[in-house]
């Protein structure tokens, strides 16, 4: 007689996810995790309609019904029509074996579902939630008054004290056991899978007698950083090239950047390129020489990855999972508190002979290769499903 194994279910709570791309890392945490682990698990994800900031849904898809998209059955759902009781009616619909929620904060695809689940109206899936950087100091300085309030009564009332926490790094397990105290043996630490493999080293190297091309490339908000980039290249010295890529999700932060853009001096040329397609993402990094993300927080940071795929050094803070960057020849990590030492950096790349530069680049991708390695993050994540 046969032995039948029959797949558990995760049903995946995100407000966005594929083919959107403007919300940024976690769209991409999440299809590259169901990508790994498809043949393993029933993925089912509930979503909205649009991508972030958009008005209108995405061509050709079907709302209000489970479709299949890659590894996954997607449920699209427009925004305002999804409800507590909706919400409900669709958990004891799939039955899950593991409901696994992607932010902390967000009300309807977090805080609903979680509160159905402390209540029992869900039965009892095995609860997974990762906070996605959230708890780091720079995303709890982003309106700190309203999430210090819903820290407060999440630990009042206990809401996770069955809850399994997913944290990309030991960086982040450390987070979340601050936030909210959670019980460490309840933390468990899989990292972000990256978007592929190792591909080679995409585009050329720099000549030293033109500018030095640095690239920006992520959502435009507080959070990223934006205008701290732009002070640091403003004491630059050396020519620059500095490009800028990505969905404008705060219009007056990116109006203060813009103002300091314009005030650039004349040896650092600025330009907005725009949104990158995902697909296209380490296409684009690889023309450049330098990646410059001094963001106040990740949990993964996948365009630093991907500026790994396409061989190009890091300059970023040191508020990130991807630390050591000195030691493994490849770039630098640095506090935000020390911008002396960001502009050192690029005055240093920008004295590089070519075949220094070119030195450089390839022991960038011997980092990456190093770096990137999938099969024991494929193995952490699938550890904490398994646990249903």
């Amino acid at each position: 007689m046969g032995v039948f194994w029959v797949k558990k279910t995760v049903l995946v709570f995100n407000k966005f996810y594929l083919p959107g791309y403007k919300a940024g890392g976690p769209i991409l945490s999440l299809a590259n995790l169901i990508s790994a682990l498809g043949d393993d698990y029933c993925f089912k994800v509930l979503t909205t309609d649009r991508d972030s900031g958009d008005v209108t849904q995405y061509p050709g898809i079907e709302t209000c019904r489970w479709t299949k998209a890659g590894n996954a059955d997607v449920y699209y759902v427009p925004f305002k029509d999804f409800n507590f009781y909706r919400m409900v009616g669709l958990i004891r619909e799939v039955s899950p074996d593991v409901i696994y929620l992607n932010s902390f904060f967000n009300f309807k695809f977090t805080i609903l579902p979680l509160l159905a689940w402390f209540m029992g109206l869900t039965g009892k899936p095995l609860l997974v939630l990762a906070p996605r950087g959230e708890f780091s100091d720079g995303a709890l300085s982003i309106k700190p008054l309203r999430k210090g309030l819903y820290v407060a009564l999440f630990k009042l009332f206990r809401l996770g004290r069955d809850v399994i926490w997913h944290a990309s790094s030991q960086y982040e397990a450390l987070d979340i056991q601050n936030a909210v105290s959670a019980d460490t043996s309840r933390i468990k630490v899989a990292p972000v899978l990256p978007r592929a493999l190792l591909k080679e080293a995409q585009g050329s190297p720099r000549g030293r007698s033109t500018p030095l091309r640095i690239v920006f490339l992520s959502r435009i908000s507080p959070m990223k950083n934006l205008e701290y980039a732009i002070g640091v290249l403003g004491k630059v010295r050396a020519p620059v090239a500095f490009t800028v890529y990505g969905p404008i999700a705060d219009k007056d932060y990116w109006g203060r950047c813009l103002k300091l853009a314009r005030e650039l001096p004349s040896n650092i040329e600025f330009d907005y390129g725009g949104l990158v397609d995902s697909a296209r993402v380490v296409e684009f990094l690889g023309r450049h020489d330098l990646l410059l993300f001094p963001t106040r927080g990740e949990n993964y940071g996948h365009v630093i990855a991907e500026a790994l795929i396409a061989g190009l050094p890091l300059l970023i803070s040191d508020q990130t999972p991807w630390r050591g960057l000195s030691d493994l020849g490849i770039g630098r990590d640095l506090s935000l508190d020390d911008e002396a030492q960001f502009v050192e950096y690029v005055e240093y790349l920008a004295v590089m002979s070519d075949d220094q530069y070119r030195e450089l680049r390839s022991k960038v991708s011997e980092g990456a290769a190093l770096l990137l390695d999938l099969k024991e993050k494929v193995e952490a994540s699938r550890r904490i499903f398994s646990g249903a």
